[in-house]
């Protein structure tokens, strides 16, 4: 990405991991997977609070961590 915004490209194209691994061996793979991981740990830590907090019986905070669940997931499909 920051090679691209340095070679003035300021348009955001879809990639498939598949292609990531057939380019340059698997350098971009690691780091697309990386960047994979550290983007999704937030939402997984988000849904296990959920979890506990319903198996401890308080639904508002349930509710409201859900609440931010389905935000983090609506921006991340809308973009």
């Amino acid at each position: 990405m920051v090679v691209c915004l340095a070679d003035g490209d300021r348009v955001a194209r879809p990639l498939a991991l598949a292609a990531l691994a057939s380019q340059h061996g698997p350098g971009p793979l690691l780091l697309g997977l990386g960047l994979l991981v550290l983007s999704v740990a937030p939402g997984l830590g988000i849904l296990t609070t959920v979890a506990r907090w319903l198996r401890a019986g308080d639904w508002r905070y349930s509710l409201l961590a859900a609440l931010v669940v389905a935000l983090l997931l609506g921006g991340a499909l809308l973009g």
